[in-house]
């Protein structure tokens, strides 16, 4: 029960008190901010009425070294702000789930309710002690800069900036940081104009690292998308003058990318991830992936690229349907999908493999409240999954569909709680002629092991088998109305599947 005393004690605290002292960090910041647009004008006004020669330039000089420092204060406190507005967020989180374990402790009945109570307490602590660690490291960050010696700042500017101005706009910037968790809390110290100058210097840069929080990388990647399809728009109209074939190809790329951007109109959908160059890559979400109580993220197959993406994007909308409100469904083609001649090599999969774990770990950082995180895995996408699970996935859940095997010989290899690896394979489904030659050699008595090991929908796998049924075919588990989507609904929300 140490999440429940833990919750106790953290319900004690005014988050009132807290609220009220970030607004008056803000005003103050604004103060030194005004302060500072004051002393410019001052500045101009010495300019303006003739004063010249060396007292006017000692003037300049200590006007300018007073505006710099008053926004060098701005700016610490404003670092300070949203580091204790972002641990109050979850603090408050907190206390709403202590105040409703209080209520359902009131009306128990019979049933003992309260290791129910600490399973749901742990994860808002855990998420309230992971604020806490970030708050430290942006109180740190400004506690560390010393506003009367900027030589002293704990900061390399110099390995960012070309030019003073470019230094002068940048407060607080720190080398990026390798991991998603560090990403998360660099950003989250980074002052609205270090964002905004770092965003711009390296274009496109944050739409593709994990742990920038997902508005930030809807934004950066649709203004990415929206160039590719002015540039294959370009293109299209100069292939008019060159042969057939690429005219053809140029229109199928337009076609393409026009199609994706319109799949992204509805709203609540966000573009995490977007390359164009080769077949392309995109990761897209409906949903809030920040906020969902519920995050499902769908890994499709092999030959799937961006002329599939309106499509894979339908099935996650389909897939948060059935899952219920508080649920945000990811289509996440960020891999390099194998063509069809490729498909026997696992060389993707384990490139693929490694981009997953930091998106989910991405996921696990910005999330502002405690979530269950379930990854599915869709044919060779089963693969990617389940290559990644074998070195930590970070899941609550794993669902291994149509899958040609995860090179593992059972399920308690790939990491994740019994009970919470599952499966499913339709009779009708052709992914199943990939384990005959094993099968037969076995009859044979001959050792022919499968390509990528056993059936994950074997019964000797161990994993979970679900009811997928009205699936039919390679492709149809997301088909609206099937069993197999209710099933799958249920396993993100956490439901009871049977």
């Amino acid at each position: 029960m140490d999440a429940v005393a833990a919750a106790a004690r953290l319900a004690r605290v005014d988050a009132g008190a807290v609220s009220t002292l970030v607004t008056r960090l803000h005003v103050m910041t604004e103060q030194l901010r005004a302060a500072a647009d004051s002393l410019a004008s001052t500045a101009s006004l010495g300019s303006l009425r003739g004063w010249a020669g060396g007292g006017h330039d000692t003037f300049l000089r200590a006007i300018a070294a007073a505006r710099a420092r008053l926004l060098r204060q701005g700016d610490a406190l404003e670092v300070v702000a949203s580091a204790l507005s972002s641990l109050n967020l979850a603090l408050q989180a907190v206390q709403d789930e202590a105040r409703a374990a209080d209520r359902l402790l009131i009306v128990a009945g019979p049933t003992d309710p309260r290791p129910a109570i600490a399973s749901e307490l742990a994860g808002a602590v855990a998420a309230f002690h992971d604020a806490d660690l970030r708050a430290a490291y942006l109180l740190g960050e400004a506690l560390l800069l010393d506003l009367t010696q900027p030589s002293s700042w704990p900061v390399r500017l110099s390995a960012l900036a070309e030019t003073q101005e470019f230094a002068r706009e940048v407060s607080v910037v720190a080398p990026v940081p390798a991991s998603a968790p560090g990403v998360a809390m660099w950003w989250a110290g980074l002052t609205p104009a270090a964002r905004a100058s770092v965003a711009s210097r390296w274009a496109g840069w944050p739409g593709s690292i994990d742990g920038i929080p997902a508005p930030v990388r809807d934004a950066v990647n649709r203004s990415r998308l929206a160039s590719a399809v002015q540039e294959a728009e370009q293109v299209y109209g100069r292939s008019r003058l060159h042969d057939s074939y690429a005219h053809q190809a140029a229109r199928t790329r337009l076609i393409r990318l026009k199609a994706l951007a319109a799949a992204l109109a509805p709203p609540g959908t966000q573009l995490l991830l977007f390359d164009a160059s080769g077949d392309g890559e995109a990761v897209v979400a409906t949903g809030n992936v920040e906020t969902s109580r519920s995050v499902a993220v769908v890994i499709p197959g092999m030959t799937s690229d961006l002329g599939d993406a309106p499509a894979l994007i339908r099935e996650t909308r389909r897939l948060a349907a059935a899952a219920g409100p508080g649920t945000a469904a990811v289509m996440w083609l960020g891999y390099d999908a194998p063509d069809v001649h490729q498909a026997l090599s696992d060389a993707s999969a384990k490139s693929g493999a490694a981009s997953l774990q930091r998106f989910v770990e991405g996921l696990r950082s910005t999330a502002a409240l405690a979530q269950h995180v379930t990854v599915a895995g869709h044919s060779y996408g089963s693969l990617v999954a389940g290559l990644a699970a074998k070195h930590g996935l970070g899941a609550d859940d794993l669902v291994l569909l149509a899958s040609p095997g995860v090179e593992a010989a059972h399920a308690s290899e790939l990491h994740l709680p019994a009970g919470h690896v599952w499966a499913a394979s339709v009779p009708t489904d052709p992914i199943r002629l990939v384990f005959w030659p094993s099968r037969l050699g076995w009859l044979a008595g001959l050792e022919l092991p499968a390509v990528f090991g056993p059936d994950p929908a074997s019964t000797a796998f161990g994993a979970r088998l679900f009811p997928a049924g009205g699936a039919l075919g390679h492709s149809g588990y997301f088909d609206a109305g099937t069993q197999s989507l209710a099933s799958l609904g249920r396993i993100v929300s956490g439901r009871p599947v049977g």
